[in-house]
């Protein structure tokens, strides 16, 4: 198995649970705040990045909240684009720079409503990536990117630019098949206005977040993972809003294709305490990912 199919598996691991974030604290705010932080370079795809060869993956990813009814149930479906270049070695370690954009479109049902929203573009994340082992045959990854507003929710809420920084450290536990993953990750999201002009509440200003999972490997083709993640987001006015996730997922790979099945948890407490380990009572929020890379 190549070390970037394993990454690309922990991508999914602590990304995906971390959007649900996203849309948990969107829920209470301008809802500005997902189209930005769910592809921190902390969680998405600092753990997915490759810095020993250059690639192109596409890849497709559906998301939908199985609680409801199968008639009026709404469904996100991504397909994804992703390209990474190595520079080459410097400072003891790999550098490379990745770019990932994506289409999108919403579905109420079996009905995929054809308008100038839908499908639409998401924004265009560049990144420069360095990679390297230290203490303890810990892998560390670090990287500063933009997300350029390209996509029609960033331009409906006149975003300028979102700078986005993150760190991650991949640790093995047990003889390379037990992993432990700590990421942190930070995006300031530079505003045309202090409101939306589509809520007309504020707009954020910058967030944190910090992520802990696990990953067992079974062998060169199975795996399954949980993850925690916690993130703050701060408005324009001052407000802060505290948001946590749980996720469970598993995957199977196979040489350059990888499936992966995510539950994911989420909650929201308006006295900033979130909860650990949460299970969501009235969501069973899933997401079905497929990616191939050349």
């Amino acid at each position: 198995m190549k070390p970037v199919v394993l990454l690309g598996v922990l991508a999914l691991l602590v990304g995906a649970s971390v959007a649900r974030a996203d849309d948990a604290s969107s829920s209470g705010s301008s809802g500005s705040t997902s189209s930005s932080t769910s592809q921190s370079v902390a969680n998405a795809k600092l753990v997915g990045a490759d810095t020993t060869r250059s690639y192109f993956e596409i890849a497709d990813a559906i998301k939908t909240d199985l609680a409801q009814d199968s008639s009026t149930r709404a469904s996100k479906n991504t397909f994804l684009f992703d390209y990474t270049r190595t520079l080459g070695a410097w400072m003891n370690g790999q550098w490379s720079i990745n770019a990932e954009t994506g289409i999108s479109s919403m579905a109420q049902g079996q009905n995929i409503e054809k308008t100038n929203a839908n499908p639409f573009w998401e924004d265009l994340d560049v990144a420069l990536v360095y990679q390297r082992k230290i203490f303890w045959n810990t892998r560390m990854l670090l990287e500063i990117g933009d997300s350029l507003p390209t996509g029609y929710v960033s331009q409906m809420e006149a975003y300028k630019s979102i700078y986005e920084v993150g760190a991650q450290f991949v640790s093995p536990i047990y003889r390379h098949s037990l992993l432990l993953v700590n990421s942190f990750g930070g995006s300031l999201i530079y505003n045309t206005y202090d409101f939306s002009p589509n809520t007309l509440q504020s707009n954020p200003l910058y967030t944190g977040d910090y992520s802990l999972g696990l990953r067992w490997l079974f062998n060169a083709n199975w795996s399954m993972g949980v993850s925690e993640n916690f993130k703050s987001v701060h408005f324009i006015d001052g407000a802060n809003e505290m948001v946590s996730a749980s996720a469970e997922s598993i995957t199977y790979m196979l040489n350059s294709l990888s499936l992966s099945l995510v539950l994911w948890n989420g909650t929201y407490d308006y006295n900033d305490s979130p909860a650990t380990l949460y299970f969501d009572a009235y969501r069973e929020v899933v997401s079905v990912r497929a990616a191939y890379d050349f």
